[in-house]
This record gives structure tokens, sequence and C-alpha cells, in this order.
């Protein structure tokens, strides 16, 4: 496999990690091992006991994303790598779940303050 935007399997690990932040911690994005052949989003064959990366969204089945090694590469170095601003501003200390910032609802009544300013 070439690489794209990163050195090594631990620099896309970590970009990994930081892009699923900004997802909610059960539809977070994991590394599977193929047991048959896969085409991911993009067209991408995985191949079976090849690993992929997994994110399952929704309660029904089928309802999931599949992308191999190679196309998560591409997606976090056009949302991260290729991101001035974020590797900048934005350093792994500080980051947080989106569900930290999302607003919380209780019986139909919105909650609007972060999870982190509640003191419930």
């Amino acid at each position: 496999m070439s690489r794209y935007f990163y050195n090594s399997d631990d620099e896309l690990r970590a970009a990994v990690e930081r892009l699923n932040l900004l997802f909610y911690p059960l539809n977070q994005f994991r590394t599977v091992t193929a047991r048959k052949d896969h085409i991911d989003v993009f067209g991408v064959t995985i191949s079976a006991r090849q690993t992929y990366y997994k994110r399952e969204w929704g309660g029904g089945f089928g309802n999931e994303i599949k992308l191999s090694v190679e196309s998560m590469e591409k997606v976090c170095g056009v949302m991260l790598f290729a991101n001035p601003w974020v590797t900048e501003n934005i350093k792994p200390p500080e980051l947080k779940p989106c569900c930290e910032y999302l607003p919380k609802f209780n019986f139909g009544r919105e909650v609007s303050r972060p999870i982190a300013d509640r003191h419930d």
C-alpha cells in the first residue's frame, strides 16, 4: 500500500482517534478483520483477512460504513492532515468527544448546556 499522508500505522491510528471525536462514542470507527471480501464506500476492495475500518450507525442491519485502510488514510488526510487550522489549533489534549458539546434531551425538553457544565 502506498502512503498518501501518513508515514506509519501509528500516525494513521492517531488521526483516526482524532476523527472519531466527531462521532458519538458508540458510533466511532473501529478496526475489523475481514472474514470475506468487501468493497468499501469508495469502491476499494477489502480482501478477506485484511484489516479495515467500520462505523455502524442507526439501528438496522447493514447501517454501516466500511473503509479500507487506504480509504481511511485519504479521509483523515483530507479532513485533518491537509487542514492546517486543525493541526495548528486543536491539540489532542484539548479534544473532547462531540457528545460533550451536543445538546442533551431530557424527556423532550432540550438541555442546552454541554455535559461538562452540568452539575446534575
